[in-house]
């Protein structure tokens, strides 16, 4: 090659915006500068590193460049309840593995505490309905399909498979494993917590969210958070969260336009089903 370096053996990481080896031996190495684009055609990679056939824009995934957060990090905002998604998407094995923490620093004396956590998952779920327009209809489609099969007698939240096929690659928005939050490898962690209005007698909901793999992570993180609330509810209640989701889809059916700040009123006009 001339003395250039022979991307087909390196086994150094490659830059922001590639997707780079997650191999043992490339993991915690040095970045490099990235292989002109006719020696990745015309190389002959292994296949360990044939993640360096195309260059995915950070734009495609919503890589971002934040650190991971912990399983120690906690809600800055002051509510009743908080909950905690913690999650960690592997791109080598398009799987995800996840861990739910909730929070309960104040009780309500409207709801139960379940029902706040059903209030919670709604807003949640409404608020993702509102930030990414492009998961919105599959995301939609599959909380419908899922509750009504509970209200037909089904035991749990059964979401149908979902990949997603963008800049020539595809990701794995669900399934996801559910297990212990502390297990979690270096999760990205969002934050839901539950926000009272006094004056409406309603609540909203205050969202953080880790940077990066929006497209998986934000779709992934409502259907994570209602299937591993689900598996805790007696059936009673389990039957009143496929009641409120499907309210939820009901408000936002015949809406053109979904912007922030439209969640309390949707969660209210499911109120009736807590």
């Amino acid at each position: 090659m001339g003395g250039q370096r022979d991307w087909r053996f390196s086994q150094r990481c490659v830059p922001s915006g590639w997707l780079g080896c997650n191999s043992r031996q490339c993991h915690g190495r040095d970045r490099c500068d990235p292989p002109p684009m006719q020696m990745v055609r015309n190389s002959n990679l292994p296949v360990a590193h044939s993640c360096w056939l195309i260059r995915i824009p950070r734009r495609i995934l919503g890589i971002g460049t934040s650190s991971a957060q912990t399983p120690q990090s906690a809600s800055s905002s002051n509510g009743p309840l908080s909950l905690d998604i913690f999650m960690h998407y592997d791109l080598a094995t398009d799987q995800g593995v996840a861990g739910l923490r909730w929070i309960c620093t104040q009780r309500q004396q409207s709801l139960t505490d379940e029902q706040c956590k059903i209030a919670l998952v709604a807003l949640l779920y409404a608020r993702t309905l509102v930030n990414q327009e492009e998961t919105r209809r599959p995301l939609f489609d599959r909380i419908a399909q899922a509750a009504r099969q509970v209200l037909e007698g089904k035991d749990k939240f059964d979401f149908e498979g979902w990949t997603l096929t963008k800049g020539g690659m595809c990701v794995c928005v669900w399934p996801w494993t559910v297990t212990n939050p502390e297990i979690v490898p270096s999760p990205k962690t969002y934050t839901a917590t539950l926000m009272s209005l006094p004056i409406s007698r309603s609540f909203n909901i205050h969202l953080s969210m880790a940077f990066g793999l929006e497209l998986v992570l934000v779709p992934a993180s409502a259907l994570i958070a209602i299937s591993g609330l689900a598996k805790t509810l007696p059936e009673n209640d389990l039957a009143q969260l496929a009641r409120v989701l499907l309210e939820i889809n009901a408000f936002y059916q015949t809406r053109t336009k979904f912007s922030i700040g439209s969640e309390p009123e949707a969660l209210k006009a499911a109120m009736p089903e807590l």
